[in-house]
């Protein structure tokens, strides 16, 4: 069993038997891994007849492509039932915001306050993010600008070294430089090279390319899932999005390799416009390890495989001040 998991999960084969038999050993052998990978077989031939294909000969080329048409009209006909072909990027972000927020909250994060972010950011330039914007000094961009707008295209436009500036600047910042508040989500007019940009010291995430519905409702689910917010609520929005909510941990391990029927995977392969060589499939790897792991009561911490959450990028920055909220939570866990 280890070995068919390791092999989905691109894994070393001897550190999943470990972590699987200390599971096993720690609930009292209840056999859940063999168990979970007959449901989720049962579940993708299923799925792959659905889509009016040969469970028993169809190949991996054809499966991405079949994906990959299935969310294209998928988000055709989204952007048909709520009438958003014709909005603009910043109604789009609205109207995602709004669909999402029916089930879900924006979570509450810990982000620099903006006399905060102004004072770093005088003392360390945006160049790139100055220049895009047409501003020659620092002092008329902060005075026109939002920080958290700032922030978040920076993000995406400074160099490495830059950031690595600006964080040594956060660990210097005592605890009074942060501040409690919800999650923004707004839309930038300048595009940069991701549609979707995350500032975990703004507290804020924004699109900056005019995407589909759809694939901006998939991105911001993916993005609060690393805040620790339940975004399932995606696949109870209509019919359309209801296919999709068995999908998440299921990787076809077809005879000329594997594909991801995770809808996180299919749409950044789609947004991409990615050939089959350069499918995604980290995100159905991951939700396979977690759910299995969910059937286990004692984890014996074993959460942290394939962890790229926000609480695990804030434990890389040497920050003075307090933990973000959302790592309350967790408290107990750490």
């Amino acid at each position: 069993m280890s070995r068919r998991i390791a092999k989905l999960l691109n894994q070393s084969e001897a550190e999943i038997s470990t972590q699987l038999a200390e599971l096993e050993k720690r609930n009292g052998f209840p056999s859940h891994d063999a168990r979970y990978i007959a449901d989720t077989h049962q579940t993708l031939r299923r799925k792959l007849k659905e889509l009016q294909l040969d469970p028993d000969d169809t190949t991996a080329r054809e499966l991405f492509h079949a994906m990959q048409v299935k969310f294209e009209g998928d988000t055709m006909n989204m952007d048909r039932y709520f009438k958003s072909g014709q909005m603009d990027i910043s109604q789009k972000t609205k109207l995602a915001l709004k669909l999402i927020g029916q089930s879900v909250e924006m979570p509450a994060v810990w982000a620099l306050k903006s006399s905060a972010v102004k004072k770093l950011l005088k003392e360390l330039p945006p160049k790139h993010v100055m220049k895009s914007l047409n501003y020659r000094s620092i002092a008329s961009l902060l005075k026109r600008e939002k920080t958290s707008t700032v922030l978040v295209l920076a993000e995406a436009m400074e160099s490495g070294n830059w950031h690595k500036s600006l964080n040594r600047g956060v660990s210097r910042l005592n605890q009074t430089c942060f501040e409690a508040r919800q999650l923004e989500l707004t839309s930038v007019q300048t595009p940069v090279d991701t549609p979707l940009v995350v500032s975990d010291l703004a507290g804020a995430v924004a699109f900056s390319q005019d995407v589909p519905l759809l694939s901006m409702l998939v991105r911001l689910s993916g993005v609060l899932k690393d805040y620790g917010v339940d975004a399932k609520s995606l696949y109870g929005l209509n019919s359309l999005t209801g296919w999709w909510a068995e999908t998440d941990n299921l990787v076809a391990e077809l005879e000329d390799g594997q594909v991801s029927m995770n809808i996180h995977d299919v749409a950044a392969s789609w947004l991409s416009a990615h050939d089959f060589e350069d499918r995604q499939l980290q995100h159905c790897r991951r939700s396979y390890w977690k759910n299995l792991l969910d059937k286990y009561e004692n984890k014996a911490h074993l959460e942290e495989t394939f962890d790229d959450s926000v609480i695990n990028r804030i434990r890389s920055l040497n920050i003075k001040g307090p933990q973000p909220a959302f790592e309350f939570e967790y408290a107990e866990d750490l």
